[in-house]
Formats: structure tokens, sequence, C-alpha cells
């Protein structure tokens, strides 16, 4: 934060934290986001017979593995944008 005199103040905190790419934000907005649809409106309808209550649960745990795949992906960039990996590491970065 720059006081109103323009200079840098002695207590300022920086952000020493590298700002991703911007081919890197799309590939992880990528990762995170297209498998959901691609479960939903092309593998389910694959393996299933569409306007069963079959169809509908299988739609349903496809979601809930997408959403298992979401954490995981989480987990590993979280891994990697921390020295140590642990809760207060991670609380203290989201």
């Amino acid at each position: 934060m720059l006081p109103l005199s323009g200079h840098p103040d002695k207590n300022s905190v920086t952000d020493a934290d590298p700002q991703y790419s911007l081919l890197k934000i799309l590939t992880i907005w990528a990762l995170v986001a297209v498998p959901m649809p691609v479960m939903a409106f092309i593998v389910a309808p694959a393996i299933t017979t569409p306007g069963t209550f079959k169809a509908g649960l299988v739609v349903w745990y496809l979601m809930i593995t997408g959403m298992v795949w979401q954490v995981i992906l989480s987990v590993i960039l979280l891994n990697q944008m921390l020295d140590e990996f642990s809760w207060p590491m991670i609380n203290a970065r989201i």
C-alpha cells in the first residue's frame, strides 16, 4: 500500500506470489469446468437409457465424481503453491 506521499511505506505488505498467466488461468478453468458437462451430457446418455430412474442416478453419481475431481485439483494446486502443506497455511491462503 502506498501512502499519500507516493513513497512505499516500510510497514506495507507486498504480495510475493507470482500472478498466473492467462494461459494458466484458462487451463485451470478448463480442468475444473469441462469434465462436469462432458460427464452429464456425453457420458451419462451413452451409458444409460434416457428417461429412466437409473439415468438420473448415473448423472447424479457422475456429478459427485466431478465434484471430487474439483476437490482433488484444488488440493493439487494448493500443494504446488504452499511451502508447507498444513491447515494453518491452507487457511491463510484461502
